[in-house]
């Protein structure tokens, strides 16, 4: 079965207006260094999928620059546009990003990739020392999935609530009794750190995450849930920051 990574991503995040293309580090924005981070670090091929609005001719500009395949979907129904991206570029299986995570840790793709060579499961990702699912936290480095195409499409036909077409594994995952679901273990011992948030919704995640990723590349370190927390340990106040977001947008 042909795997592949397809990423989400717009610039029309309510919060956050355009922050995929704001200026992020030295003049990349975001979508560009996790990109440029996927292509070094795996080898499977990379998708961009993004709305069909003329304000996000710009997503598609910046995956063409790196060399990545682009589709262009509904905004809203973001599991139509993955099942199309998925069709477009002849794949079984996807292994969803946000491209909100730029500092995930991209060793677990190939774990997710590499699992379900092995195995049949409809639904695959990461779950932390509490069971729950990555997806559901605020860490922004285990929010790695693998969904079968066949399953993205047996839900686009069980349902119209909004809620499962926005998105796009949330019926997978909440309705064990129908897909054949497994959540694998996270292994970093960054995972026990409740108070960590590294994924990009508001001005302040953009500033801190900007922070910790300059900090990361004058010091020469690799972006590794570790070496991330080891920064922020040097930062006042940040985890107060962090935790303050948290509560205001519990998962």
């Amino acid at each position: 079965m042909s795997t592949g990574i397809v990423i989400q991503a717009r610039t029309g995040a309510t919060r956050l207006p355009n922050k995929m293309i704001l200026p992020f580090y030295e003049g990349k924005n975001m979508l560009e260094i996790l990109l440029e981070r996927l292509k070094k670090d795996v080898t499977l091929p990379v998708v961009v999928a993004t709305t069909d609005r003329p304000n996000d001719d710009a997503i598609e500009q910046v995956a063409l620059k790196e060399g990545v395949g682009v589709f262009r979907g509904s905004e809203k129904d973001v599991l139509s546009r993955f099942i199309g991206a998925a069709e477009q570029f002849s794949l079984d299986r996807v292994i969803r990003i946000c491209a909100d995570n730029l500092l995930l840790d991209t060793r677990y793709i190939k774990v997710l990739a590499d699992y379900a060579e092995h195995t049949d499961h409809d639904y695959l990702s990461f779950k932390n020392f509490q069971g729950k699912p990555s997806i559901l936290t605020h860490y922004g480095l285990w929010a790695i999935e693998l969904a079968k195409v066949s399953a993205l499409k047996r839900v686009a036909q069980t349902t119209e609530d909004m809620l499962y077409h926005e998105h796009v594994t949330n019926y997978l995952y909440t309705h064990p009794e129908e897909f054949d679901t497994h959540l694998l273990e996270i292994y970093s011992p960054v995972q026990f750190n409740l108070r960590l948030r590294l994924t990009v919704d508001t001005q302040t995640d953009f500033d801190i995450l900007s922070q910790i990723y300059s900090d990361l590349k004058r010091i020469g370190a690799e972006i590794t849930p570790e070496n991330i927390t080891s920064v922020i340990d040097t930062m006042e106040g940040v985890y107060e920051q962090m935790e303050k977001i948290i509560n205001a947008n519990q998962k």
